[in-house]
């Protein structure tokens, strides 16, 4: 084949859903679909289907290796055949139109209740920081941050009328799909990037979540299993006796070793009770805004929704039933904007410990 005749580009193909992979032992199934002329298919037959020969034109390159590639891509799942001779990308492709349409849109849709949200906000906050948990020594400022997400996290599981399709089951009979990405970087889509770990199946009875892409926190990944429950450990008795995930967390950051040799958890901690009580909180104070809030995401999500390709209206309606949450992040930056809040410190994470049992 001749290299230069291909006009390349420069796309990055992940995943999102369930499945036994670690990148080493058991590879992503991304990686079988991400040479270069794999990516220029998949990119010029995203938005409309496209045949061999249109794609032999729009790649630079003869319609042999077009079809040799697409028998692979059929093979992954990653394309589809929605008419004799004709293929389609079988799954979203994140670009800029994306993030202009929540630059555009988004603020503005929310400005009416903009101030009783803030309100509430505060108020959660004032009454959050009464309840005895434990708070990881952070400011009272900085907990605001993960009180907000925390509150439309709870609004969103108990009155979100977003639809979310169930993942369908792939070739190699797990839950995922794929998910690529072309971005620039010059345009913010709106999104709140949640990593949870259940740890069930353990010997813990907590919960780790992070959440990331809120403007000024740091990112941080989830803990698993045995760095959750050695937090717990910790929590509960001032030591573990699991020492290689305790050197492992300390190494991660998760818990800091002091000089007098105490260990101390680096993330808030949630029992039962206590979420419960920050639940009766948000009931009080978010709740009574929540239909207009519905309202208002719903009807965004309306234009958001026209974007993506009618084929992938599953995959489009898993990714508009995060904006019920993720309309956080664009009331976090009006108010830091605005001065009505502050941003949070440095290396501010936002993630907690729940207890689940």
């Amino acid at each position: 084949m001749n290299e230069t005749a291909l006009r390349p580009i420069c796309m990055s193909i992940g995943i999102y859903g369930s499945g036994d992979y670690d990148g080493k032992r058991i590879p992503f199934p991304d990686v079988y679909i991400k040479d270069a002329l794999s990516q220029n298919i998949l990119y010029y037959s995203y938005e409309k289907p496209c045949t061999i020969e249109e794609l032999a034109k729009l790649c630079g390159v003869p319609a042999y290796y077009v079809e040799d590639s697409l028998r692979n891509l059929l093979k992954r799942e990653a394309i589809i055949e929605p008419a004799k001779g004709k293929y389609q990308t079988d799954f979203i492709i994140w670009s800029d139109k994306y993030g202009i349409y929540c630059e555009e849109n988004a603020e503005k849709a929310l400005m009416p209740i903009m101030d009783n949200l803030l309100s509430a906000l505060r108020k959660i906050t004032k009454e959050a920081m009464k309840i005895d948990f434990y708070k990881a020594e952070k400011s009272e400022n900085d907990l605001l941050y993960l009180f907000g997400v925390l509150a439309f996290a709870y609004a969103g599981k108990k009155y979100c009328s977003l639809p979310f399709p169930s993942i369908k089951v792939k070739y190699d009979g797990n839950e995922w799909a794929y998910i690529g990405n072309m971005e620039t970087g010059k345009h913010k889509r709106i999104g709140i990037g949640t990593q949870y770990c259940a740890n069930r199946g353990s010997r813990g009875n907590c919960s780790h979540t992070t959440y990331n892409s809120i403007n000024g926190i740091t990112f941080r990944s989830m803990m698993y299993d045995n760095y959750i429950n050695v937090c717990e450990d910790i929590l509960r008795n001032g030591k573990t006796d699991d020492i290689d995930s305790l050197a492992n967390a300390i190494k991660d950051g998760y818990i800091v070793r002091r000089k007098d040799g105490s260990l101390f958890v680096t993330s808030p901690a949630f029992t039962l009770e206590q979420t419960e009580g920050f639940n009766k909180i948000v009931e009080t104070y978010l709740i009574p805004h929540i239909d207009e809030y519905s309202e208002i995401v719903n009807k965004f999500v309306k234009g958001y929704n026209k974007l993506f390709p009618k084929h992938l209206q599953d995959d489009a309606d898993r990714m508009c039933h995060g904006m019920f949450v993720g309309m956080y992040s664009v009331i976090v930056e009006y108010a830091q904007r605005t001065g009505q809040i502050e941003m949070p410190s440095r290396n501010c994470c936002c993630d907690v410990i729940q207890q689940f049992k």
